[in-house]
């Protein structure tokens, strides 16, 4: 694809793929076969853009799902261990999906399950119509996308073993009686199998057989490099894209989508043959496929794509649209994701704002510096349409250090926690958060309740910024008001905000809007308030909602002091990795707005993540060296990170290869991280460190005994939302947001405890 545009429909298609992905039950909920398909797609997408962003659910998906279910629960099915159920076909997508997961990773683990597999499905192969692999364990039905999977699975292994004959021999034997099966008709479009009678059924040409035929073929053609194989591949291949029945006008067409009545299989189909026709493309340079699979792209973006990026049934569109919501579902799909229903949904709605505290580079000799608190803005916490922000109020700082839990970034939950002890003289800063809104506005009453998370040390280049925090910090609470105001600005005396748009407000271009145009008005009123927007990083820079972010900032009339980015969590290896990114978003910032290169830097800055990240990234004090240098010699505006509260060593140093909320989980002395922001800021570096490292226990391997508790035992490797509630140590405990792996009544502070059960 040419543009760049163009370029990162992929990626926001991926984010909308991954929408759907359950991370508790490591699934796409529509059924057992569909979500190692799903699966499948993403690995696909990972290995062809080099992104690693969501290379977790790789394994997540393989552990959870390779053990015993009960029908009802992934499938009307049992699903009896290692993905194997009676359906045949579906047990091969699986297959299927670890020989990917192995060329992504290079771990043995997947190619060993998918031998497992193949095993498991050679046992359904006889002699029946001279061959063949039936499609259920009742051995009632031979059909083509059985076969075309068995060919491509036990070609696609002997690929990648050494010295392998065994699954050479089956794969030919398999791919010969599939192709004189009369299955694949004399127009070259397969038909769905065979009769008892052992002859073509005459039944409906669907589009995933055509591209598992095609698939088969190349996979073969690719062990023994038979020229007629790679010739039958391009035959199927041919066939289908100049079908009028499957390519009317040019665009790959369903039988079932002129009535719009195919169901949730049918509707996946057409993604699976333009995998294969993509690999057929890899293998030939065709120009033809290029052509046919650039219409097939743009078609989708332009007809069949709702504003959350989700793709339909009917690629060519077409009203009613099966696979899109119509107008008034997409505005209850937008509203659910802005205003959550319930604490098992989104963790804490006390969410969305959080208190940095800022600084100013310069000022020279005996220059003043001051501390004032930042408002810091997090999308994602809970809201009606038409409310925004909100009223006030104070907390009196008790110099107590409270446990940190998760809270929530690129998709992901993170640490947050108080007060934090600042240097050069900050006072300690006990940053509350409170709920989600668009615009700071007036203020009533004030609240009692008390929600412990983290801050971050954000350092300015801007002679309004300053550097030091009062011992009274503000946060935000939700209420309902007329319009946006600003007098609260002068009341607290804020002099910076950082905007933070993250998922799902981030790629929501409604809720962009309204962020934007709220940091607008807020900039517009409080003249010398310093405005930043930070966003989600990607190692190209930002992705597909971050430039049409720059756009609507751009579309406006809006340009606030300073664009971020944050290069964590996204595929990222140390300080190049991180560089390139900002140096890939500084060409960003020039193109979609217009800037010249020193004005792009003047306007851009870095927003970093100490230590082990959530995905386990590692970034080290070199790393922040090197990015600190990099920011200094081009004149970026802003250098921060996150957190101030885990800029100390853990015990054990690694945290036992975990992420915490309290320390950095790398080798350090205390405030080794937090230097790199004063001296950014031109302040003095801190002398002392925080209080103590927190001591992590070993992460166990279960639960202790529950005794009497009537809630589920916790897990080390369950998911949790806000709300759930389970049993630990003879304990009731209830989730205060999203937690995996944090041990209740463990440093992080995500459990509370509801007493002895």
């Amino acid at each position: 694809m040419g543009s760049a545009g163009q370029r990162d429909r992929p990626a926001a298609a991926a984010d909308a793929l991954m929408y759907s992905y359950d991370p508790n039950t490591a699934w796409w909920p529509s059924s057992w076969w569909n979500s190692a398909v799903a699966v499948t797609t993403m690995m696909d997408y990972l290995q062809r853009t080099g992104s690693t962003s969501q290379r977790w659910i790789v394994d997540r998906t393989f552990e959870v799902n390779k053990g015993v279910f009960p029908a009802g629960v992934k499938s009307s099915d049992p699903i009896e261990g290692n993905f194997a159920s009676r359906a045949i076909d579906d047990t091969e997508w699986w297959g299927i999906a670890w020989i990917q997961a192995y060329d992504l990773t290079h771990d043995a683990k997947y190619l060993s399950m998918a031998q497992t597999i193949g095993q498991y499905v050679q046992g359904y192969w006889d002699t029946t119509c001279g061959g063949g692999v039936w499609w259920n364990r009742e051995r009632t039905y031979k059909n083509a996308i059985t076969n075309g999977l068995y060919v491509r699975l036990a070609a696609a292994l002997h690929n990648r073993l050494l010295a392998d004959t065994t699954w050479l021999g089956r794969a030919i034997a398999g791919w010969n009686w599939f192709s004189a099966s009369g299955m694949i008709n004399a127009s070259g479009l397969v038909n769905d199998g065979i009769d008892s009678g052992c002859h073509n059924n005459g039944g409906t040409v669907w589009t995933y057989n055509q591209g598992l035929a095609m698939g088969a073929a190349l996979e073969l053609w690719r062990a023994t490099g038979d020229p007629t194989q790679l010739a039958a591949a391009r035959r199927l291949a041919d066939a289908a894209i100049t079908s009028s029945s499957l390519s009317p006008n040019g665009i790959l067409t369903e039988s079932c989508d002129p009535a719009n009545t195919c169901d949730d299989n049918q509707k996946q189909f057409k993604g699976i043959f333009m995998r294969y026709l993509l690999d057929l493309l890899t293998a030939t340079g065709d120009s033809g496929y290029r052509g046919y699979a650039q219409r097939q792209a743009d078609a989708i973006w332009q007809h069949d794509r709702d504003p959350l990026n989700r793709i339909g049934q009917r690629w060519a569109g077409a009203t009613p649209n099966a696979g899109l919501a119509d107008a008034g579902e997409r505005a209850r799909w937008s509203a659910r994701r802005l205003n959550p229903i319930s604490p098992t949904q989104r963790s804490s709605l006390m969410r969305s704002w959080k208190i940095a505290a800022v600084g100013t580079r310069g000022g020279g000799p005996g220059h003043r510096r001051r501390t004032r608190p930042v408002l810091r803005h997090r999308p994602g916490g809970h809201r009606r349409p038409g409310q925004q922000l909100v009223r006030l109020r104070a907390v009196r700082d008790a110099g107590r250090q409270q446990p940190a839990g998760r809270g929530r970034r690129h998709g992901r939950d993170r640490s947050k926690s108080v007060p934090i002890g600042l240097y050069s003289g900050f006072r300690r800063l006990h940053a509350i958060v409170g709920r989600h809104l668009a615009d700071l506005v007036g203020h009533r009453g004030w609240r009692a309740d008390q929600q412990p998370f983290g801050a971050k040390v954000g350092m300015f280049r801007s002679p309004s910024a300053v550097t030091a925090a009062p011992n009274w910090a503000r946060t935000v609470a939700a209420r309902r008001l007329p319009r946006p105001r600003t007098s609260r600005c002068s009341k607290y005396s804020l002099h910076a905000i950082d905007f933070d748009l993250e998922e799902p407000e981030y790629e929501n271009d409604a809720a962009v809007n309204n962020e934007l145009g709220a940091a607008q008005i807020l900039q517009r009123n409080n003249s010398g308030l310093y405005v930043s927007v930070t966003m989600p990083g990607t190692t190209s820079g930002a992705g597909y909602f971050g430039t049409l972010l720059l756009d609507k900032s751009k579309t406006l009339g809006f340009t606030p002091d300073n664009f971020s980015i944050m290069p964590f969590d996204g595929g990222f290896n140390g300080a190049t990795d991180q560089i390139n990114a900002l140096e890939s978003f500084h060409g960003l910032l020039e193109s979609h707005l217009g800037w010249s290169s020193a004005t792009a830097y003047a306007h851009e800055g870095a927003s970093l993540m100490n230590g082990r990240s959530d995905t386990g990234e590692f970034f080290r004090q070199a790393d922040f060296q090197s990015v600190l240098n990099y920011a200094t010699s081009h004149g970026l505006a802003r250098f921060t990170f996150w957190a101030v509260n885990r800029d100390r060593q853990c015990s054990p140093p690694d945290n036992n290869g975990q992420t915490s909320g309290v320390c950095s989980s790398v080798t350090q002395n205390s405030w080794d991280f937090t230097k790199y922001s004063a001296t950014f800021a031109g302040a003095t570096p801190p002398t002392s460190g925080p209080s103590s490292s927190p001591t992590a226990p070993p992460p166990p391997t279960s639960a202790p005994p529950g005794g009497g508790c009537s809630a589920a035992a916790w897990s080390a490797t369950t998911t949790y939302n806000g709300g759930a509630v389970v049993s630990y140590g003879s304990h009731q405990w209830t989730a205060k947001w999203w937690s995996y792996g944090d041990i209740p009544g463990g440093p992080a502070g995500v459990w509370a405890d509801n007493g002895a059960c």
